[in-house]
């Protein structure tokens, strides 16, 4: 394994562990339904992603030091993929959410922080993917 796919693993890792804690803080009984009474889970989860973007910080300076120019090529594609994913991803969340509150005519405001903060963590994961299987063919 060369140092690209290590630092790969590592990035993808740490937002996955991000993800891993995002989804145990918002499955906790009543925190969707709840949200704007505890503000510690709001700072919690600033806290993971100043975590997830300090590991990209730290990760992308190592990673500068040795690319090439092809990089630039693989950072298209994975890109491209990212994109796609995001909006699919995006538009499965809202529609689930509107299919399944629209009886009750509003989708509580802790989903909107679920949105908000999981699809940073979805694009840094799909990107993280997205990077060690392109690395691979090359």
């Amino acid at each position: 394994m060369n140092k690209l796919t290590k630092l790969g693993v590592t990035k993808t890792l740490s937002w996955a562990a991000v993800a891993i804690v995002m989804v145990i803080i918002f499955s906790n009984k009543n925190a969707i339904l709840n949200w704007g009474d505890n503000q510690i889970k709001t700072i919690l989860l600033a806290v993971l992603i100043a975590f997830g973007l300090f590991m990209d910080l730290v990760i992308r300076t190592i990673i500068k030091r040795g690319r090439q120019l092809k990089e630039n090529q693989i950072n298209y594609k994975n890109l491209n993929v990212e994109i796609i994913a995001t909006l699919l991803y995006i538009f499965i969340i809202i529609i689930t959410l509107y299919i399944y509150y629209e009886s009750a005519g509003a989708v509580p405001v802790g989903w909107l922080w679920f949105i908000a903060y999981s699809t940073i963590v979805f694009v840094d994961i799909t990107f993280g993917v997205c990077d060690l299987l392109f690395n691979q063919r090359r």
